[in-house]
């Protein structure tokens, strides 16, 4: 086989492996399912649980706090391929959550925020002998209960509007296929909630000795624009995590998610533990 040949079979792989792995980064953040659009008629469906234990500095308001948060989320989420080019997308999210501060226990669960939202891809192709990918995506938040015992990610319950750009680049490497993905977007939030920019990023192989396993490194960041009356923070999380494939169709991902610079919000560690299923 010619060496065009087996980097043409490479990247081919690659493509594969950056649109799966893309997507199953999921989500202890609000952020989209990557840059991929789905296959006309092709659906997936993915779960995700996320458990955290941390000393509470802030309500979420934004006012100091003195004690100890503990918080379970679980997710699921749906995508479904209108078109070759266009990806509809639903997920909805139920959180638990206790803040014992001042000797009081207090304990709130329920369905935290459902959202909806579109993705097109704009163009694809190769870029200096790599795969490419870029989209535009418009999502909307609407907010279900809402507890001060909750961080302030929720926005206090604030609803929700953001425009997204997307890129994915596939590519070989000498450990394995490899690929990157690249995310900015805008957040328009109500009730007197600062608005958000958000800057998410992406890098993962595949090893060649275990091809259907994935390593993955993802960063999520989050800066307030402007000075809402509420949950004005800045965040930026790194979540490391690694990933199987049990079969074709299905596959799991654990990792942890680790907040490595804050403002007006605690910083905190939690376990991740995702499930994606393709039909």
């Amino acid at each position: 086989m010619s060496r065009r040949a087996v980097f043409a079979a490479q990247t081919a792989r690659s493509i594969r492996s950056l649109a799966y792995a893309v997507s199953v980064a999921l989500w202890a953040s609000v952020a989209s399912a990557g840059p991929w659009t789905l296959a006309e008629g092709e659906e997936k469906f993915f779960a995700s649980f996320e458990y955290r234990e941390d000393p509470a500095e802030f309500d979420a308001r934004g006012d100091r706090a003195d004690g100890r948060r503990q918080q379970a989320v679980s997710a699921i989420a749906t995508e479904y391929g209108v078109t070759n080019a266009l990806t509809l997308g639903f997920r909805t999210e139920g959180r638990w959550s206790s803040l014992e501060s001042d000797g009081v226990d207090r304990s709130h669960s329920g369905l935290t925020e459902t959202a909806v939202w579109l993705r097109a891809r704009l163009w694809q192709g190769e870029v200096a002998d790599t795969q490419a990918v870029f989209s535009g995506q418009l999502r909307g938040g609407l907010a279900g209960r809402y507890d001060p015992n909750l961080r302030p990610e929720l926005g206090d319950g604030a609803s929700e509007v953001e425009l997204r750009g997307l890129a994915g680049f596939g590519f070989a490497t000498p450990f394995g296929h490899g690929w990157a993905g690249g995310e900015a977007g805008y957040r328009y939030r109500d009730r007197d909630a600062a608005d958000q920019l958000r800057l998410d990023g992406t890098l993962g192989v595949r090893p060649e000795a275990l091809p259907d396993a994935m390593v993955m490194l993802e960063g999520f960041g989050t800066v307030a624009v402007g000075s809402g009356e509420r949950s004005d923070f800045d965040l930026l999380k790194l979540a490391p995590s690694v990933g199987y494939d049990v079969t074709e169709s299905l596959a799991f991902r654990v990792g942890v998610t680790t907040e490595v610079l804050t403002r007006n919000i605690e910083a905190g560690t939690a376990v991740n533990f995702d499930v994606w299923w393709g039909f």
